[in-house]
């Protein structure tokens, strides 16, 4: 018995010196451990956290993933939790657009350009950037400004500011709300655009920079060309406005005025695309517009009249731009682009005044617009077209002189030369050779240029060829120009932000001077 407990206990302490020493070569051969390793995770035996190596086990976390809201409705993003559209939307599938309606297209969709910075350069937009007027003391009425009066408590505080930068042509400003999601932006920024036309040198693009955490920090807004000389252009918009707006107060009631200044509208243009087309300027100044531009005209002479009506958008074929107005506290629906004839009568009325079940074969409210007040009134619906009487007979349409319809802006009276009439090269000390035929080698001199001088602001000049200034508005006009020109410098340059403002200049050689005022921060 004790040969046999003798043996055991020998057995046992040969076992403990085996484990002792494979323990000391599993530490000092990290090899051979690797092996074990291996072999543990081939047979599925999981390791004991206590096991890991400390370096294992003090890992930095990973950084977190940009952040997205994928996953949030665009329709109620930023909308006040109570609203829901009473609008009824006919099936898209099933509208059938007239023919003769079917080429009137045009209409720009707001976009926008996110940009996600790391938080270095984020930080220093926080430490630099300006919020600008935060319009904290601004009020709007709702029964004028709709589109205010849908969104929420945060986005109705970013509407004011983004407003307010736009009264003071601020491009680029540092948000008052941080928690601001892609499409929450999308709704602030389109509520301000859709109510307010007279701000007219606004475009339909934007840029917003936000953190990787999903914080909104900076807003960049651009402007066309109106905003080169905007005392000029406000001053010729508003004399053209007070003008309808005292002829049609001559007028007894309301529809009155309204179907006055729908055909002055009518009179005034002719659908075509043009400068400035997305604006209530163009239906104004310039003779020619789309159906924004004669929606956005229509929306703000009768608001200026004392009469609600907003500014609608949808499809009718494809994205389209209408109106909705209020007479006696009901609403009617209004195309003055669909009843602008162009062939020698001054209009029709076939979309004049009709309710969302006539317009429900051809128009379909969407975004934002759905929230807009069902069309349902019918006391001055019409008139119908075949009560039309004694027609008027307009002017034959002239096409403006060629030199006059090429002139975007008002010339800056501030650049040498003008006070000697339409400026030439020589004014500014460049020949032919100095004129630019190529967008892309425009855009290359500017970049060059911003290069050599860096961060500041200030202003560059170059001269180009008329068909290069046709792609230049067209670049502006769809807010290219800053990716064309200032995201690679500013990287470059490491820039907290970045703006670009073009200012043209019509030549007696019929080239271009354009001002380019650059701010890099």
């Amino acid at each position: 018995m004790k040969k046999v407990i003798y043996a055991i206990a020998a057995v046992l302490i040969m076992l403990t010196a085996a484990l002792i020493a494979l323990i000391l070569y599993y530490a000092s051969n990290p090899d051979f451990a690797a092996k074990v390793n291996s072999m543990r995770d081939s047979l599925g035996i999981s390791e004991n956290r206590a096991e890991k190596s400390t370096e294992e086990a003090t890992e930095k976390p990973e950084e977190p993933e940009l952040f997205t809201d994928d996953d949030e409705d665009p329709l109620k993003a930023g909308v006040r939790e109570d609203l829901t559209p009473e609008y009824d939307a006919p099936l898209q599938h099933l509208l059938e657009v007239p023919d003769d309606k079917k080429e009137r297209t045009g209409f720009e969709e707001i976009t926008d350009k996110i940009e996600t910075v790391p938080d270095e350069r984020a930080d220093r937009i926080e430490n630099e950037l300006s919020t600008g007027p935060t319009g904290d003391d601004l009020t709007f009425d709702p029964l004028y400004y709709p589109y205010y009066e849908m969104l929420d408590d945060k986005s109705q505080h970013l509407y004011r500011q983004i407003y307010a930068n736009a009264m003071e042509l601020n491009g680029s400003f540092k948000s008052v709300e941080k928690e601001i999601t892609r499409k929450q932006l999308f709704n602030a920024f389109t509520a301000v655009f859709y109510d307010h036309p007279e701000l007219f040198w606004i475009n339909t693009s934007y840029g917003a920079i936000y953190r990787k955490n999903g914080d909104f920090l900076e807003l960049d807004m651009s402007f066309n060309q109106t905003a080169g000389d905007i005392e000029a252009s406000k001053e010729e918009f508003n004399n053209i406005t007070d003008s309808i707006i005292s002829e049609a107060m001559e007028e007894g009631s309301d529809y009155d005025k309204e179907k006055l200044v729908h055909d002055r509208l009518s009179e005034m243009n002719r659908y075509n695309f043009g400068p400035l087309n997305q604006s209530a300027y163009s239906a104004l100044l310039l003779g020619k517009t789309v159906c924004a531009g004669y929606s956005r005209a229509f929306s703000h002479i009768m608001t200026s009249l004392g009469i609600p009506c907003y500014y609608c958008v949808g499809y009718a074929g494809e994205a389209h731009g209408w109106n909705i107005i209020c007479l006696e506290d009901d609403f009617y629906n209004v195309d003055v682009t669909w009843d602008d004839t162009d062939d020698g009568k001054v209009c029709n009325y076939d979309w004049f005044n009709r309710t969302d079940r006539d317009y429900a074969t051809t128009h379909r409210r969407k975004e934002l617009s759905v929230y807009l007040p069902p069309c349902n009134g019918e006391k001055y619906k019409g008139p119908e077209p075949e009560e039309e009487e004694d027609v008027k007979e307009e002017e034959p349409y002239e096409e403006p002189a060629e030199e006059e319809e090429a002139q975007p802006l008002q010339a800056d009276e501030n650049l040498p030369g003008l006070d000697q009439g339409r400026p030439t090269l020589s004014s500014y000390g460049l020949t032919e050779d100095d004129v630019i035929n190529n967008v892309q080698d425009y855009y290359d001199d500017c970049a060059r240029r911003i290069r050599e001088q860096g961060k500041g602001s200030y202003k560059l000049y170059n001269a180009v060829s008329p068909e290069v200034m046709d792609e230049l508005y067209k670049a502006y006009n769809a807010g290219t120009i800053r990716s064309s020109i200032l995201t690679p410098v500013a990287e470059e340059l490491d820039a907290g932000s970045a703006t670009i403002r073009m200012q043209p200049v019509l030549l007696a050689d019929g080239s271009y001077l354009i001002e380019n005022s650059v701010a890099i921060r």
